[in-house]
């Protein structure tokens, strides 16, 4: 029983150690001090003191390189230490503060913090919005990388994709994806939806908002004069030359920002990947990719 005692403290040692064997160094010391210390007060009391101690120098040996290998062994593989990467992406940050002046340091905070919360969301089973923070945390972070220099641009962007991409691996899984039955959706009088050719999610919704056109596509809302034609070629469902008759419009220069001419499809913005982009940290454009990899600017 005296033996078994000893053991079965080794046993919890191996199980503590094996469930932070992805944490800092220290973290795993004092798990084996911890453990020296539980077998040492059990031998002192169940064996005579000049016995104790090799005892407890043995089974605690014994416990932490053997068992705790072999039970490493058994399990399965462990899953990126996102703490690990979170401290990483901190330590980006701290060190940008110090580098950044004016409305940059609020940017890298952001990217910090929104990381932060979105993990803690994801891990929380709140899919929608955990993606929703990654994405502005995304943004924040590639604009203050833009107001860096050098490696220190270069180690803040790493840190940053380090942890989303752990985080992408916590998103719930998306339904299966169903074309549309038709490319433009009447949804009232002069309102259309253009959705997705993918999965059929809401794209782009145009409609009359008084004297004016309301726009709302997946990198900006605004409203355009006027015209008659605009629902008229929605009407007709021709696509490409309503490309071209919003492009007349400065709010709208770049067209329909979920429109591919080269697939002359329209995505919505999980499919066509919409990214900012910044220069020494300005905005400069958003950029997106179709799944088909054509590559175009969305919004300027």
């Amino acid at each position: 029983m005296r033996w078994l005692t000893l053991l079965a403290i080794a046993i919890g040692g191996s199980l503590a150690l094996v469930r932070v064997r992805d944490r800092p160094s220290t973290t795993r010391g004092s798990v084996i001090l911890w453990t020296l210390a539980a077998e040492l007060a059990a031998a002192l009391w169940l064996f005579r003191w000049y016995a104790a101690i090799p005892l407890a120098v043995l089974f605690t040996v014994f416990g932490l390189a053997v068992l705790s290998l072999w039970m490493e062994r058994k399990m399965p593989p462990a899953e990126p230490d996102m703490r690990a990467r979170i401290a990483r992406l901190e330590r980006a940050k701290d060190h940008a503060l110090r580098v950044l002046e004016g409305p940059w340091t609020s940017d890298a905070k952001e990217a910090y913090f929104g990381t932060v919360a979105a993990y803690q969301l994801l891990r929380g089973k709140h899919g929608g919005t955990g993606e929703a923070a990654l994405a502005i945390a995304q943004s924040r972070a590639e604009q203050a990388a833009s107001a860096l220099e050098g490696a220190d641009a270069e180690e803040f962007r790493a840190a940053f994709a380090a942890g989303r991409e752990t985080l992408v691996t916590l998103l719930p899984p998306r339904p299966a994806d169903k074309a549309p039955a038709e490319r433009v959706l009447r949804r009232g009088e002069n309102s259309f939806e253009l959705p997705c050719s993918v999965c059929s999610a809401p794209a782009v919704l145009i409609h009359a908002q008084g004297e004016q056109i309301a726009y709302e596509g997946i990198t900006k809302s605004t409203t355009i004069p006027a015209d008659g034609e605009v629902f008229a070629l929605l009407a007709r469902g021709e696509l490409p030359a309503l490309h071209l008759r919003l492009q007349r419009h400065a709010v709208l220069e770049d067209g329909i920002d979920g429109y591919c001419p080269q697939c002359d499809r329209i995505y919505c913005a999980r499919h066509y990947s919409p990214r900012e982009e910044y220069d020494e940290g300005f905005y400069d454009c958003t950029r997106g990719t179709c799944p088909q990899g054509h590559s175009r600017i969305l919004d300027d």
